[in-house]
């Protein structure tokens, strides 16, 4: 969840971290100016942000655990795809 604060004609963004990733961080939450007082720019450069992030913390957990796509989709021998002699 995000969460803007506005301070003194600017705009910051604040994200608690992810408990799973607890262990890369020594802070609770991540806060960031983002430079504005426009509301139309807030919006954007605070999804940019969580974009990014969202991306960031992925990528974390996919090297932390090898086995993320095999969680995902099903194990190897269990393929969910169609042979073409089964079409």
């Amino acid at each position: 969840m995000n969460i803007i604060i506005i301070r003194a004609f600017n705009t910051l963004f604040a994200r608690v971290m992810p408990s799973g990733l607890a262990n890369h961080y020594t802070k609770k939450r991540l806060v960031c100016s983002l430079g504005t007082s426009s509301f139309y720019e807030t919006k954007l450069r605070s999804h940019s942000i969580e974009n990014e992030l969202n991306k960031y913390w992925l990528s974390l957990r996919v090297k932390s655990d090898e086995h993320v796509f095999d969680r995902l989709v099903g194990s190897k021998n269990e393929s969910k795809c169609l042979n073409l002699t089964e079409v």
